[in-house]
């Protein structure tokens, strides 16, 4: 989803009240999980479970997946290749996610 100014300026009035409302020893990662939780539709919240589902039957059938660091590399490698346009972030979830499950 492109990033669009109101979107922003949403994003600033809810780090905003975060902060105000006592929440002084979070970080920017963390107000951005807690806002892009809040703002989610059901819909894509329907999706993303349904494939952390599939994502755990694997891991129960034996399939143990591609290490994390290969595949950051490999994301990299892709983006680097097309002309360094791309940028691999690890999220704090994504990491938490990874923890949880290894």
């Amino acid at each position: 989803m492109t990033a669009t100014i109101q979107e922003l300026n949403n994003f600033h009035q809810f780090a905003l009240q975060k902060l105000a409302s006592g929440a002084n020893d979070v970080s920017l990662d963390d107000l951005f999980d807690m806002w892009q939780i809040e703002n989610t539709s059901a819909e894509t919240r329907e999706v993303d479970l349904l494939a952390v589902q599939a994502a755990v039957r694997d891991l129960e059938g034996g399939d143990r997946g591609v290490p994390f660091e290969e595949h950051v590399r490999e994301l990299r490698d892709k983006y680097d290749s097309e002309g360094g346009r791309g940028r691999v972030v690890q999220s704090s979830m994504l990491a938490a996610f990874t923890i949880l499950l290894f």
